[in-house]
């Protein structure tokens, strides 16, 4: 992973301004979306099919997944070989901090406080 990581948290994105996401959006191209379904139903399908479907490099992460919209599917962050530039994450809440460390974690980042 390289560059940037954006984990937002209710109160975070209410200080973001609608052209900090927009530039993000335009700069960075290729996004990790950890708990997507291979299920059409899903928002998680539907969202990354949209973006997918705007010029996006979709990399799903799903351990029960071997492909999703045609892309190979990752168990998780760091089994991803290629470089990440955006983590959406599909999952429950409370499942959501270990993910944001292992994205941390692999890009260099550092957590805001």
């Amino acid at each position: 992973m390289r560059g940037i990581l954006i984990a937002i948290y209710g109160k975070i994105i209410n200080e973001m301004a609608d052209k900090d996401i927009k530039g993000i959006l335009k700069e960075y191209r290729t996004v990790a979306v950890v708990g997507l379904s291979p299920k059409e139903d899903r928002p998680s399908y539907n969202v990354a099919k949209y973006l997918k479907s705007k010029g996006y490099r979709i990399i799903p992460v799903n351990p029960n997944a071997r492909e999703v919209l045609r892309e190979v599917s990752y168990p998780d962050l760091k089994s991803i070989p290629a470089k990440v530039d955006i983590v959406d994450i599909f999952r429950r809440s409370e499942d959501v901090p270990p993910i944001v460390d292992e994205a941390i974690g692999s890009s260099g980042c550092r957590r805001r406080s």
